[in-house]
Parts: C-alpha cells; structure tokens; sequence
C-alpha cells in the first residue's frame, strides 16, 4: 500500500511518530498519512498517480506546521526514488488547509496538504 510505503520514507525525517490511513484518536504529536484517490494509466504506461492527504498533528500551531513543512518538502524534494522495489517518479504539492480540533484535553491543530504522488504500478 502507498501509505505504508510514504510512511517508511517519512518516518527519519519528520521528527515525528508518522502513521497511515487514520490519526490516533487522542490525537498526539505526529504526522498522518492517507490516500484520498488517484488515477491509474492505460496503455503501455504503467503508472499511477495517488492524492495523498498529510495531516500534521500538534498543540502549537508552529510545531504543527513545522512537520507539515518537513513531510512535504521531503516528499517532493527526494523523489524519484526507489522503495520497497517500486519506483516513484514525483511528487508535487496541491493544496493546504488547516483545522482546529477541540477535545476535552485542550485546542489541537491539525494541518494537511495534498501531494499528488506519482509511482510505478
């Protein structure tokens, strides 16, 4: 799954506890990562490409945004790489949003960007 595979490859650089698919329900310090759709070619051209939301999960605000700046900056500025035997060609930032998150332990902000990852299939 590309989730697992962008959570390895972000896991040394963020800083941070990285997890995929869903954030922990009390909502610690850390970064997420989830497909939210993607397209896959026809044709001769295996490739395809995944949107992929990054959630950064923080009490303060800059640390929050702090991570987001760090997993995405990563994604983009390393690849094409190679992991787990796939190739990932690109990967190239969207959209940025931010929500503030009220549970009963105190505000939590959570700040996500969309990276539109191109792989081989």
């Amino acid at each position: 799954m590309i989730e697992d595979d962008l959570r390895e490859i972000l896991t040394n650089a963020v800083g941070v506890s990285v997890y995929s698919r869903q954030l922990p329900p009390n909502l610690p310090e850390c970064v997420c990562v989830q497909e939210v759709g993607g397209v896959h070619t026809n044709g001769n051209i295996r490739r395809a490409v995944h949107f992929i939301s990054i959630l950064a999960c923080s009490r303060r605000i800059e640390d929050a945004r702090q991570y987001l700046n760090t997993a995405r900056n990563y994604l983009v500025t390393h690849m094409p790489l190679e992991h787990n035997g796939v190739h990932y060609y690109l990967a190239v930032a969207q959209a940025e949003g931010e929500i503030l998150i009220k549970p009963p332990r105190g505000p939590v902000y959570i700040l996500h960007v969309t990276v539109e990852v191109t792989r081989e299939q």
